[in-house]
């Protein structure tokens, strides 16, 4: 996902869909993402590359203008410990979540993988899904609750309780987009939320999307 795209993965095909006012989603089916080896999470990395996660090993692909997608050798993550999920939290960095704790993976340009110098991040319950809302800023989702924090001048996290948000209804899965909305998906429908001039997470009505 990014300014105006989501990807949705269903039978190993990630689809992806445009928009150009957030209001009405257009499915591009030349962009179709088929990963050769399966995978089970499909995630975005950053630009014009996705990362696909089978087990510990994450593989990257780069998609062309055509939407053509490409395995982008000599990037290739396999992740020190077996994992629930992954996603990006900037250009360079990726964190891996287990049970309740996060753990961020770094690469360098010639595509080599370390740890990241970011602390792990401990959570009080297991966690469901992560994302982050802008570089090395983190939203970590427990059932229906999502909350957000950054790193403070100790390099510890931090967390911003002003912006907890709390869905009334079922989650599936949590994310973001670079406009500022935040998509929260259940069943085959992703509603969008804003945070309003209150400084808390407001539904957008009519920008609901359902495939």
């Amino acid at each position: 996902m990014n300014d105006n795209f989501i990807g949705i993965k269903h039978d190993g095909v990630v689809k992806f869909y445009e928009t150009k006012d957030q209001k009405k989603w257009i499915y591009g089916p030349n962009k179709d993402f088929k990963n050769p080896g399966g995978a089970e999470q499909v995630f975005y990395f950053f630009g014009s590359y996705i990362g696909a996660r089978d087990g510990k090993n994450i593989k990257f692909y780069h998609t062309d203008r055509s939407g053509a997608w490409n395995y982008s050798a000599g990037k290739y993550l396999t992740l020190a410990d077996k994992t629930d999920g992954v996603f990006s939290i900037n250009y360079s960095t990726i964190g891996a979540w287990l049970g309740k704790t996060i753990k961020f993976y770094e690469t360098n340009k010639q595509g080599q993988w370390a740890a990241s110098p970011l602390k792990n991040f401990v959570n009080d319950d297991d966690i469901d899904g992560a994302f982050t809302p802008g570089n090395n800023f983190l939203a970590v989702r427990a059932g229906k609750t999502v909350r957000f924090y950054y790193v403070d001048p100790q390099g510890n996290w931090a967390n911003r309780g002003n912006l907890t948000f709390t869905s009334t209804g079922a989650v599936d899965q949590v994310f973001y987009l670079n406009t500022g909305s935040m998509g929260v998906l259940s069943g085959n429908t992703i509603k969008f939320y804003q945070v309003n001039k209150q400084g808390t997470w407001e539904y957008k009505p009519g920008f609901d999307f359902t495939f």
